[in-house]
C-alpha cells in the first residue's frame, strides 16, 4: 500500500495519505484528513539511508529543525515534536513523541520555552554516548 504526502493549502500541515494501490492513488481526489481540503499538492517523500549512528547525529542542523517551528502554540509546538520525533528515530527522537502527546492533552511542556536548548542539548549528549560506546568497543 503506497503512502503519499501533501502539503494542505487549506490547514497549511502535511498529511500522511494511504491508499490501496498505485492506480488507486492515479485516480483519486485526496482530501486533508485534518481539514477536508482538496487543496493538496504532492510532495516528495522523505527516504532513508543507511548510515552509521555517529554520521546520522553529524548531518542533523539544528537550525534548519528549529526553522520548522512555526507559531508559540502548544498544538504547533506538539506538531513539530511529533515530525522531529518521526525523524530522529528512537535514540533521540521518543522524548519528542513524548513532549508531542503531552502537548496534544493540554499540559504545557516546559522544554516548549527553548526548543534549541533541548535540542542541541538531547543531540550532543547522545553523540557523547555514542562515542563513549564506540571507545569501549
Amino acid at each position: 500500500m503506497p503512502t503519499y504526502e501533501y502539503d494542505c493549502a487549506g490547514c497549511g500541515r502535511r498529511v500522511d495519505i494511504f491508499f490501496r494501490s498505485a492506480a488507486a492513488a492515479q485516480d483519486a481526489t485526496p482530501e486533508c484528513p485534518q481539514c477536508g481540503s482538496a487543496s493538496l499538492s504532492r510532495v516528495m517523500s522523505k527516504f532513508r539511508q543507511a548510515r552509521s549512528e555517529a554520521d546520522r547525529l553529524a548531518a542533523i542542523d539544528v537550525d534548519q529543525e528549529l526553522g520548522r517551528l512555526r507559531g508559540s502554540d502548544p498544538g504547533s509546538f506538539a506538531r513539530w515534536s511529533r515530525q522531529l520525533g518521526r525523524e530522529l528515530g528512537e535514540d533521540i527522537g521518543s522524548d519528542f513523541r513524548e513532549m508531542a502527546e503531552r502537548a496534544y492533552s493540554g499540559d504545557d511542556p516546559v522544554e516548549r520555552v527553548d526548543p534549541e536548548h533541548t535540542l542541541r542539548y538531547r543531540i550532543e549528549k547522545r553523540k557523547a554516548d555514542a562515542a563513549a560506546s564506540d571507545a569501549s568497543s
